[in-house]
């Protein structure tokens, strides 16, 4: 079961919600896209520190956070990505290979040493600037 936010909400419990709550928080985030702001209550995040399993578990350093974003943030998160993916993807470069679904940056730099062995290949020089 996922995480509770600072509300005590889950998205579990939107779902459940039934038509009124779907509505309500259509409303919401209607208004939000139509402000173009992001309103501060749902900027709030539960932070929990996770020991790395590493060190000394009395000091700080050895922990990183896990944030539980609010559950309407999540929602409209999630709407905000299905509306826009398919507008990327149509402008987004075939060599993009960050925060892309099905690929790893391991892919690009194959790419980069085929390219840079085909030009040792023929004699030209190249040089790489990252």
């Amino acid at each position: 079961m996922k995480s509770a936010d600072a509300y005590a909400l889950t998205i579990r419990s939107i779902l459940n919600g039934g038509r009124t709550v779907c509505y309500a928080i259509l409303t919401i985030l209607n208004a939000i896209l139509k402000i173009a702001e992001v309103p501060k209550v749902l900027k709030v995040g539960l932070l929990t520190p996770v020991f790395k399993n590493k060190g000394c578990s009395s000091e700080a350093t050895n922990y990183r956070g896990i944030t539980v974003l609010p559950a309407k943030e999540k929602l409209f998160e999630t709407v905000i990505k299905f509306r826009i993916v398919s507008v990327l993807k149509k402008h987004q470069s075939v060599s993009q290979r960050g925060f892309t679904a099905n690929t790893s940056p391991l892919h690009a730099e194959l790419i980069v040493e085929e390219i840079m062995r085909n030009f040792k290949d023929s004699g030209e020089s190249v040089d790489l600037i990252l």
